[in-house]
């Protein structure tokens, strides 16, 4: 997992005009941070343990989505989530988009549809 995280901020780093990083503090900490890809691809959204359900997830998730809505060419947001985190973003608005997928802790894909104009976005 760490691999994957170092990998994502490589990318980002390489092409910050393609995504979005963004960092929640509590006081003088860094209660959690989130990175998406190309406007559709959350690939990582942490909370430090201490953090945890204090609305930093939340806040983070709820930055990210008018920006992403305005400029994702998939028109949603995408994510393969931990199994310990689907309860989160089910409560979100994700919906499961397939079965699950053999990995430690889980890797769910799960979906968040942007509305069109003409559902009042």
């Amino acid at each position: 997992m760490i691999a994957d995280v170092a990998s994502s901020l490589d990318a980002w780093q390489a092409d910050q005009s393609n995504a979005i990083h963004l960092l929640h503090e509590t006081g003088d900490i860094i209660a959690g941070v989130i990175l998406v890809k190309k406007y559709w691809n959350l690939c990582n959204l942490f909370v430090d343990p201490t953090e945890q359900r204090k609305g930093a997830g939340r806040a983070l998730l709820e930055a990210v989505v008018p920006l992403c809505q305005r400029r994702s060419p998939r028109g949603k947001l995408m994510v393969h989530s931990s199994t310990v985190a689907l309860p989160f973003y089910e409560a979100c608005g994700f919906v499961r988009t397939g079965p699950g997928i053999e990995r430690a802790g889980g890797c769910v894909p799960l979906e968040l549809v942007f509305p069109t104009p003409e559902e009042g976005a």
